[in-house]
């Protein structure tokens, strides 16, 4: 039976084993960091380990600890359980990631990972040991998927929103982590900056299969996750791709694999999305919202035009999708379209006559830009800054949250003349 105190034995072995095959030089490296400082920041590059383990095991025709250890391992009960459920999966074949020399490999590695030198240290080996039982014992490994959600910045460490989704701070292990792991020129931007990720947790079989549509699901949810975000306030923000990594160190191995990749190749050198304390419970309320489906086909519309306004360069382009939201949600026939849009939005969002008329006067004033945008104008472009696209991005994901704040009420979409109507009261 496999024990804690049994992979211990087996780490502090083979270690032992392993050494005097490693040529002078190779087996001292420092740990990489990120040292920052007011002004800049720089990445102390690791310098090994550059051996490896699995090429050891395979080249060497006897290691008594890894020997003993496999034959441990293949007198489990727990191991035998997952061996069968793999073989059954895959119709008589072994998966690669449940094999005794594969789960060596993998303990022996996590272990070289919290160390600085070949020698064994029972405070980095019981960790790794106690989580490769747990694993081993529940048939479950545990992948976290993450994503870089460039230009966000939060006013807090971490947050839990829901389904294990959670938005916090990439610290800068993590950060220094990724750049070692993965060659995809994404790793200088995580070094100079201090990222915002979105995570979630999946359980799934140790036996070697996760669910094959892991990474589609992991997408959506993080799509749905911004799209919420972008229906709060205005602001650019991106994800940059998605990672699979297991939980912790120790866990059973699986097949890691990158789902995504970053946009376009730009980063955000700055943060262009603040999301405080007080945004957290819209933001989810909007999230469940999206995640189960948006029951209307208009307001699905809108959503989708907000979205694309949010990731225009130029502002002349996000007008016209902004307004292409409003007609969809305010609008109906022809004629005097910007007179009721101001009309319709100022007394369905606002509450008092001050903001009602401030609302009506921004549309008013916006639809005459977007007429001579639409017609080729070059005047209303020039008169377009920074500060008035946002006010009315501000004004668009206002009416869309009533929208959907009327659905969850048990409300229904309203129609033109259910406006009308209102402006009679």
């Amino acid at each position: 039976m496999i024990t804690e105190d049994g992979i211990c034995e087996f780490l502090k072995g083979v270690l032992e084993e392993i050494k005097p095959l490693i040529p002078p030089g190779r087996h001292n490296w420092q740990k990489a960091k990120i040292e920052r400082t007011a002004s800049r920041s720089s990445f102390a590059q690791s310098t090994g380990p550059n051996f490896s383990v699995s090429f050891l095991f395979q080249k060497q025709d006897h290691f008594i600890s890894l020997e003993k250890f496999t034959k441990s391992l293949e007198g489990d009960i727990h191991f035998q359980r997952l061996r069968d459920r793999s073989l059954e999966h895959f119709k008589g074949a072994l998966s690669h990631w449940i094999q005794p020399m594969v789960l060596a490999t993998y303990l022996v590695q996590d272990y070289l990972k919290m160390v600085e030198k070949i020698e064994f240290l029972d405070s980095a080996a019981r960790p790794i040991a106690r989580e490769f039982v747990k694993s081993l014992q529940s048939g479950i490994t545990i992948v976290v998927c993450s994503s870089v959600i460039q230009g966000l910045e939060l006013a807090f460490e971490n947050q839990d929103l829901r389904e294990g989704l959670r938005l916090r701070k990439l610290h800068d292990e993590e950060a220094v982590q990724h750049f070692l792991n993965y060659d995809d020129g994404f790793g200088h931007f995580l070094m100079t900056h201090k990222p915002m990720i979105a995570e979630i947790r999946f359980e799934f079989s140790s036996a070697g299969f996760p669910p094959s549509d892991i990474g589609s699901r992991v997408s959506s949810k993080f799509n749905n996750l911004v799209t919420a975000m972008r229906l709060i306030k205005p602001g650019r923000i991106e994800l940059s791709g998605i990672w699979e990594r297991r939980e912790h160190l120790g866990q059973l191995a699986y097949l890691e694999s990158k789902q995504g990749h970053r946009m376009d190749g730009k980063f955000f050198l700055a943060p262009l999305y603040r999301l405080d304390e007080v945004d957290v419970a819209k933001l989810s309320k909007y999230f469940t919202f999206i995640e189960k489906g948006v029951p209307n086909d208009r307001l699905q519309n809108a959503i989708n035009r907000l979205e694309f306004a949010s990731t225009r360069e130029r502002m002349a382009d996000q007008v016209l999708d902004l307004f292409i939201a409003l007609e969809t949600l305010f609008g109906d026939e022809s004629g005097a379209i910007g007179y009721k849009i101001g009309m319709r939005c100022a007394k369905f969002v606002e509450k008092d006559h001050k903001a009602r008329k401030e609302l009506n006067e921004t549309i008013s004033n916006f639809f005459k830009k977007r007429h001579d945008i639409v017609h080729g104008g070059t005047k209303a472009t020039k008169e377009l800054t920074p500060d008035k696209v946002k006010r009315l991005f501000e004004i668009v994901q206002k009416a869309t949250g009533a929208f959907i704040d009327q659905f969850l009420s048990g409300g229904k979409m309203p129609e033109a003349k259910d406006f009308d109507s209102l402006l009679l009261e």
